[in-house]
């Protein structure tokens, strides 16, 4: 059974530009499926069962890389996912990066209510 899910993408932009874009929570809406509204503290995600509105923190370290998020459901389920950004040398240019997100097994199946919550991040 897997417990967590590993996407990753190549990006042809400086490693400082890539951090500070992904540690961004307003930036969520723009790179992901679920969240539909973030800030600093809240979000707004879509889910098949319908929208839902969770508290949101954001762990960001620029210096190692990480960027996590904690996403705390109404009824106090804890979800988390991480994303970890790396320098790379890309074929065109000097400076690009690595990124991969990882998303535990375990956030994808909440209880929200009555409803099962599948984030989809």
């Amino acid at each position: 059974m897997r417990t967590f899910d590993v996407q990753g993408i190549e990006l042809d932009v400086p490693f400082a530009d890539a951090f500070r874009y992904l540690a961004n929570p307003m930036t969520l809406p723009e790179w992901t499926h679920a969240f539909k509204t973030a800030d600093d503290h809240h979000a707004t995600m879509s889910t098949p069962q319908g929208i839902v509105q969770v508290d949101l923190r954001v762990d960001a370290s620029e210096a190692h890389g990480t960027i996590d998020w904690t996403m705390t459901f109404p009824n106090g389920v804890v979800a988390q996912a991480h994303s970890r950004v790396t320098p790379h040398r890309g074929p065109q240019r000097q400076d690009s990066c690595r990124s991969l997100a990882r998303l535990n097994s375990g956030a994808r199946r909440q209880r929200f209510g009555d409803e099962t919550v599948l984030p989809g991040i």
